[in-house]
């Protein structure tokens, strides 16, 4: 065999050695830009939601501070939260808005819940020209629930939910100025909440995590203040 034809054949074995390598990364990358491009979207999506839903908690942050009592009918309850009995305040305005007021072992507001039909939040968003997340067809009547703990210190909590929209989003402030913000898509199994830190040296960090979401045999629990699944009949 003369060099020539030497040198070619090993010029061919490099060359399928490439091609084999090449095919194997090609492989190995695929997946991996497919679930870039899957984070992608989430975050898309999520970001959309943040921006919906921070206007919605706007406008009821500014209704649970401003609720008139003086001209709300008023009954007392007791409610059980987080495994504690609680007295509860009730404050139903006309419209049919709910301030609900709960009481600790020393008869201070420990926590503040808000509870807005979808109809006249609507109506209030759209005379002020704002972007409120609707609930369109719904086969129950939708609620926006905002959840307000403080408890006279830190951290200090608010909580937005939607039955309807399986969605929450979560403003925590801590003593030192830092504020998370998380929003959470139940209906995703996977990259469901987004997640935005404020630093107070004012870094911010961004992240996209999966949080345990919800089966379609969940629903929103008005008691417990959260969703509740009931449990698989399995058969023997």
């Amino acid at each position: 065999m003369c060099l020539i034809e030497r040198v070619f054949k090993i010029m061919k074995s490099v060359w399928i050695l490439a091609a084999a390598m090449a095919a194997l990364i090609l492989l190995a990358i695929s997946p991996m830009a497919l679930s870039q491009q899957s984070d992608s979207s989430n975050i898309a999506e999520l970001e959309k939601l943040w921006t919906e839903l921070n206007d919605t908690m706007t406008n009821l942050s500014q209704q649970i501070d401003n609720f008139d009592k003086a001209n709300a009918t008023i009954n007392s309850s007791k409610e059980l939260v987080d495994g504690v009995w609680q007295n509860v305040i009730n404050y139903t305005a006309k419209d049919g808005t709910v301030l609900k007021e709960y009481l600790d072992a020393n008869n201070q507001t420990n926590s503040t819940m808000l509870i807005v039909p979808e109809t006249p939040l609507t109506t209030l968003a759209a005379s002020k020209g704002e972007v409120i997340l609707t609930i369109l067809a719904s086969p129950v009547p939708c609620q926006w629930i905002l959840v307000k703990k403080s408890a006279g210190g830190f951290p200090r909590i608010l909580e937005l939910y939607n039955p309807c929209r399986m969605v929450k989003m979560t403003t925590t402030i801590e003593a030192d100025g830092t504020r998370t913000i998380a929003i959470q898509d139940y209906k995703k199994s996977k990259d469901n909440t987004l997640v935005v830190v404020f630093h107070r040296d004012g870094t911010i960090t961004r992240y996209v995590e999966t949080r345990p979401g919800l089966p379609p045999e969940c629903t929103w629990c008005q008691n417990t203040h959260q969703y509740e699944c009931k449990e698989k009949k399995t058969t023997p």
